[in-house]
């Protein structure tokens, strides 16, 4: 390790980091706060710098340069999922910045262990007719990542409470505009912007390696601006329509769930009442599912 540019002095105020959940809705937070015209965000969502050492010892001027188009003293964000569950990012963070706002969110650990498990299917690293315990045992991530009780333990040992806003993907689902409302207040800007990206979600890490998937994306937002763009959508969503591809992979999807369920809640269960307790929150439409 470079200990010479750790030592380095940060420069930037008002930075804000966003450490994820993966697969809990942080692209599309990202999205929304980009948007917004008070808040400068790097050029691509995931910096890594805390997480990655081989990034991190390039030194927090490396990480800075990353927010040199970022005029004034408005929220400079970045969201890098990796720094959630990393052993030394929360600690390297508060180093360098012990008064950021940092925003975390979360979505029931069975259904991110499960869009995760998918995006390893996905990608071809493992096979459909592995058990949970063999995908565990070779990608012990797909727990850790969200083990959230432990993790905003470990944040709360560094940060104010006051400094670390949490997101439910539940929150989300049920009134996206409050929760971006709630996020931009915490944000000490205006609240009431509302983002063409609101709307929108971005959902299957299949479905965004399609050679059109940015183009659709685009075309989507600038459709449900309008009345009858959104009208259309809707019909089109109560016809069933889907395409071959996406059929099948809604299919594996049904499938994955229906033989992983229960196992993976039985690793979650004592981590989800401990995350009750310090949001002070139920939960129980997490782990009363199973």
């Amino acid at each position: 390790m470079s200990y010479i540019k750790e030592q380095e002095n940060s420069l930037l105020s008002n930075i804000v980091i966003g450490i994820g959940a993966q697969k809990a809705a942080t692209s599309w937070l990202f999205m929304c706060l980009d948007e917004h015209p008070d808040i400068c965000t790097v050029p691509s969502k995931e910096v890594h710098f805390f997480s990655y050492l081989d990034r991190f010892e390039k030194g927090i001027g490396w990480y800075e340069k990353q927010f040199t188009h970022c005029v004034g003293n408005v929220p400079k964000v970045e969201i890098s999922t990796s720094y959630l569950s990393d052993p030394m990012a929360i600690s390297r963070i508060a180093r360098f910045y012990p008064h950021t706002k940092v925003i975390v969110s979360f979505r029931n650990p069975v259904d991110r262990a499960i869009s995760h498990m998918r995006h390893l299917q996905s990608k071809g690293l493992i096979e459909e007719d592995m058990s949970v315990q063999e995908i565990i045992s070779q990608y012990p991530e797909v727990i850790e990542n969200g083990m959230y009780g432990k993790h905003l333990a470990h944040i709360y040992n560094y940060f104010d409470r006051k400094s670390v806003h949490v997101i439910l993907y539940d929150d989300i689902k049920e009134d996206e505009q409050h929760v971006v409302s709630q996020l931009y207040n915490f944000l000490n800007v205006k609240s009431d912007f509302i983002p063409k990206s609101l709307h929108f979600r971005v959902n299957s890490a299949e479905l965004r390696f399609f050679p059109l998937y940015k183009r659709i994306n685009k075309l989507y937002i600038q459709v449900i601006q309008y009345r009858l763009g959104r009208m259309l959508i809707g019909m089109l969503k109560k016809t069933g329509l889907r395409s071959h591809k996406l059929s099948r992979f809604l299919k594996r999807e049904d499938d994955m769930r229906f033989r992983c369920e229960i196992d993976l809640f039985s690793c979650f269960e004592n981590d989800i009442k401990k995350l009750e307790g310090l949001l002070g929150r139920d939960l129980s439409c997490w782990y009363k599912r199973a």
